[in-house]
């Protein structure tokens, strides 16, 4: 029997929608938020391209920097992973039970590389305004003794 592992790798190539959004939490924390864009080679049935809009968060200092330095309508490369959190929302004062109360799910990207890609058509310009950082160190690799899936089997 082969095992793999869980993997949580995401690499999309397109462009920013917007200008990063920079905020510090609470704790300290520095984050930014993007809406990015992918395009598809599909067709809709109106016969016009199809485009993916997903939500990038940025954390750390070093990531949060590259950030600033990005505008929408740069073209990107992005790897990192996805991240899906819930938050409860209420209508009412304070309670999550009443049948005005939902739960809003959203998937998220964790930037970890950002490179910065050359439109050919269109962009004559250098590239060395965003190199390419690694912020976060890569998830650990798991063996067959340590994933407790493979144990039941």
């Amino acid at each position: 029997m082969i095992i793999f592992p869980d993997i949580n790798d995401v690499q999309l190539t397109g462009r920013l929608a917007e200008d990063p959004q920079h905020r510090t939490l609470p704790d300290g924390l520095q984050i930014a938020n993007a809406k990015f864009t992918v395009g598809s080679r599909f067709l809709s049935t109106e016969k016009k391209p199809v485009s993916s809009t997903f939500n990038l968060v940025f954390f750390g200092p070093q990531m949060t920097d590259i950030a600033k330095r990005l505008v929408a309508d740069d073209k990107l490369l992005i790897k990192g992973e996805l991240r899906t959190r819930s938050t409860s929302k209420n209508t009412e004062s304070g309670n999550t039970t009443s049948k005005n109360a939902y739960v809003r799910t959203t998937t998220e990207i964790i930037v970890r590389v950002v490179t910065r890609c050359i439109d050919i058509d269109t962009d004559d310009s250098p590239v060395a305004a965003v190199p390419a950082v690694t912020a976060l160190p890569p998830a650990p690799t798991l063996s067959a003794n340590d994933n407790p899936r493979a144990w039941s089997k």
